[in-house]
């Protein structure tokens, strides 16, 4: 006990020492003393490695430069200790007191001439700015540290400069403006041989082909960053590489090489002190977690990051952390802390929405005041201009008066003339110029009244979107789980792609005995129109089905159709002058005594092969024709299960996608060439085939209809090796309730 005691006062002692008499990294703080001007550039540039491993040092030494400047009247070192203190702060969170630190080391540099240290300023309160999500000043600037290259040239602050501005304008998705100042950026470097920033310029880069969906160029981009870095050792710039690498692989679901590359960026991030690094590599690995079904391990890590991220105002962190907590509870039912997230989530974009306008009307404030003094200042200039010349004249007519009292009569009334016309356009100046006040004013207030409708509408907006979303997940319920399909089909894939979040295209599956028979039912259908209007119909669909199947005891194909085109008659109440909707609907019954499929269609196609011999079997109508009377049966097209089968239905959603080189609908011919060239691969590899296809024709248009493709192999060892199957899991559920 006495020598933990003992080991525990050493501990203290030693902390104390370090805290009074600050040394890391090999410099001393009293081994730099400042004598004069040339100590302060030694002391700035050797601490300068300080301001990440040991901000506090850093801190010490910028108070001792801004001690000596200030005595010696020196605006240059002023602004350097400035730097070095603020920069200091920013490494350890507090980005406010940083910004006002710098302003106020420019400030008290003042309008000396142009010298890199104050560009080099501005450039560091730009990126400031960016950070805190202030976008209008960082760009004001970058600009103007710009303009002060071209008095001064520096290819490391013009190159600084255009990494600033690019960043700026890919925040706001201007990526045509982001892409072109990366690039001035990233010739500087090349012409520099600056490998440190061009890996800077490369993750920048791969940033804004990240934000454009393209993940292969972004990866390529900070593997070229990574390359440029080397293996040595760890800076913010190889760890934030290292996230946003395994960023861009989670977000192309690639988990394995996402976990890979953002456990080396936590390791950096923790070894050199890096809090935004570490927070913005807790958010992804938490992100990676929550994807990946690890709840806990993703609640842990998320609210981790956030955690470091709301310490050091890290704004742009903020959101995607509110809104991976928000999803994760919700997918958890915790509803309670879900809407929590949710509505900080929309309480932070209020505020940064806020911000930006004020700022953007400031600025207008500030132009037109600045329009003014201009106006007032050319006002007194000609008012100094006509007092001179009427002076001069003075002085010519005192001059020649003794000479001629004529003349200078002729003088007298042609300069009383003139200063007649002068003050009549004066007069009409003036009723101008309030004229053009009123309007000014009158668009002034427009603008505020269009801003407000513009917020209103953004709001209805999230709202529409938010309900869109919900509605899609209750119609993901109502489609048939994976693990029943598997029930009767062991092979088969299902392409389900929905215009909108909703979808008119939808597939029922259900397995059920009838007159000692084992049927399993497959319905795959298209309902008239897609989105809202679509997903009503297929929900109605859904319901028929259940009737008619389950309650109904209805097996025939045919008699399932009927039902359903009873019941949309019944229910939408078709006229002849009165549009209605309808669907188109297949229906494949399969016994598994009997080895048969039996297959009955409203508009939607069966395609089926038996080793290379492709059929199709067409439905008997496009869709139900509610308005026909006299409507007779379906025609039921029996297949034979007892040699290998494998059998296609479709909406006409994918071959009517417009797309190609010259912008055409895929059409039926073509769809069935592709379906004929995979149809002996096998089900998984069709699949992505078929959706590789359908993005490769698709191209840069948008998605024309719903998109439903049903494919499955069987036979009649498959069917009775699925029916032991289903048996089982249906003995499986049962067990509870006879325990």
């Amino acid at each position: 006990m006495r020598i933990n005691s003992y080991s525990k006062l050493i501990v203290l002692t030693i902390l104390l020492l370090m805290k009074n008499f600050p040394s890391f990294g090999g410099v001393k703080a009293d081994s730099l003393a400042i004598l004069d001007t040339a100590d302060v550039y030694t002391v700035y540039q050797k601490t300068n490695v300080d301001v990440t491993f040991n901000p506090s040092l850093s801190i010490y030494h910028g108070k001792r430069i801004i001690a000596y400047s200030e005595t010696h009247g020196w605006k240059k070192g002023q602004l350097m200790g400035h730097i070095q203190v603020g920069m200091a702060e920013f490494k350890l969170g507090k980005i406010d007191r940083a910004i006002g630190l710098l302003k106020q080391g420019l400030e008290l540099y003042g309008k000396g001439p142009v010298d890199s240290v104050q560009i080099h300023a501005y450039n560091l309160l730009g990126n400031l700015y960016r950070v805190t999500g202030r976008h209008v000043e960082a760009q004001k600037s970058h600009y103007k540290a710009l303009r002060m290259c071209q008095d001064l040239p520096d290819d490391k602050e013009f190159m600084s400069a255009y990494n600033g501005l690019g960043h700026v304008f890919l925040v706001r998705a201007n990526y045509m403006l982001a892409e072109s100042y990366y690039m001035k950026g990233m010739k500087v470097a090349q012409r520099l041989g600056d490998l440190q920033s061009l890996a800077t310029v490369s993750v920048n880069m791969g940033n804004m082909f990240l934000m454009q969906d393209s993940t292969l160029k972004a990866i390529e981009r900070f593997e070229n960053a990574l390359d440029y870095w080397g293996k040595d050792g760890f800076t913010y710039g190889k760890v934030w590489a290292e996230y946003k690498l395994g960023n861009a692989y989670r977000l192309r679901e690639e988990y394995r090489l996402a976990l890979q590359h953002l456990r080396i960026a936590q390791q950096g991030a923790q070894e050199i002190h890096f809090n935004r690094g570490m927070a913005a590599v807790d958010i992804a690995l938490g992100q990676c977690y929550r994807e990946m079904g690890l709840i806990s391990k993703g609640e842990r890590l998320l609210k981790s990051g956030l955690a470091i991220a709301e310490e050091a105002k890290m704004i742009e962190l903020l959101p995607v952390a509110y809104d991976d907590l928000y999803h994760l509870y919700h997918k958890s039912n915790n509803y309670e802390k879900a809407f929590e997230y949710l509505h900080r989530l929309k309480v932070l974009n209020d505020s940064l929405y806020t911000k930006e306008k004020e700022g953007v009307i400031r600025k207008l404030e500030n132009t037109y005041q600045l329009e003014q003094k201009e106006e007032e200042n050319k006002d007194l200039k000609q008012e100094n201009k006509e007092q001179e010349s009427v002076i001069f004249w003075q002085k010519v007519l005192g001059y020649i008066v003794v000479f001629s009292l004529l003349i200078f009569c002729v003088f007298a009334l042609v300069l009383y003339l003139e200063n007649k016309r002068k003050r009549i356009a004066n007069m009409e100046l003036s009723s101008t110029n309030i004229d053009l006040q009123e309007k000014q004013q009158l668009l002034l207030e427009q603008k505020q009244h269009l801003q407000e409708v513009s917020r209103e509408l953004q709001i209805k907006k999230e709202d529409l979107e938010d309900s869109l979303s919900y509605a899609s997940t209750i119609q993901s319920a109502l489609l048939p789980l994976e693990r029943d399909i598997e029930g009767c089909f062991s092979e088969h894939f299902i392409l389900y792609k929905p215009m909108q979040y909703v979808s008119g295209d939808f597939y029922w599956m259900h397995t059920e005995e009838i007159d000692g028979e084992h049927l399993d039912f497959f319905v795959v259908a298209d309902c008239t129109g897609h989105g809202v209007s679509g997903a009503f119909m297929s929900v109605l669909g859904n319901s028929i089905l259940r009737e008619s199947v389950i309650q109904k005891k209805l097996k025939d194909p045919s008699d399932i159709l009927m039902k359903v085109g009873e019941v949309l008659e019944e229910h939408l109440k078709p006229t002849e002058t009165k549009s209605f909707d309808s669907m188109e609907m297949g229906i494949c019954v399969i016994n598994r005594q009997k080895g048969v499929l039996r297959f009955a269609s409203s508009g939607i196609p069966l395609i089926y092969f038996r080793g290379n011999t492709m059929c199709k079997l067409r439905g008997d109508k496009t869709k139900f024709d509610l308005l026909k009377k006299n409507k007779g049966k379906y025609v039921v097209h029996e297949i034979d299960l007892s040699t290998d089968l494998t059998f296609y239905m479709y909406s006409d959603g994918y071959q009517d996608q417009f797309g190609g080189r010259r912008g055409k609908k895929l059409l039926s011919r073509r769809f069935r060439k592709v379906i004929e060239k995979i149809h002996h691969l096998p089900m998984q590899r069709q699949f992505q085939e078929l959706d590789r296809l359908h993005l490769q024709w698709k191209g840069d248009e948008d998605q024309t209809d719903d998109i439903l493709v049903f494919g499955a192999c069987c036979n009649v060892y498959s069917l009775e090796h699925n029916s032991q199957k289903t048996s089982t899991y249906q003995a499986l559920e049962e067990m509870p309730s006879k325990i």
